[in-house]
């Protein structure tokens, strides 16, 4: 049972993330907008899967992956990213 819990919680820790720089580390989730221009052509476009590695408050940027690649977005930018 504490193994529905936790996947529950994560659900909804995923749901309510509506920005990049909401989304907790290991949590996938798909772009929904970019307004972005130089992110969205590196590969930060709408319908993108995105999942967090590194999402820490201090730091300046946060890590996402997609597919293979790994991304520095810097943390302005992640603000105005929203996820679905």
């Amino acid at each position: 049972m504490s193994v529905g819990r936790k996947s529950n919680r994560s659900e909804v820790q995923n749901d309510h993330s509506k920005s990049m720089d909401g989304l907790v580390e290991g949590a996938q989730a798909v772009i929904a907008a970019n307004p972005d221009r130089a992110s969205r052509e590196m590969g930060l476009a709408p319908g993108t899967h995105v999942r967090m590695l590194r999402n820490h408050p201090r730091d300046h940027a946060v890590v996402v992956a997609l597919g293979d690649a790994r991304f520095f977005v810097s943390r302005p930018i992640a603000a105005h990213i929203t996820l679905k």
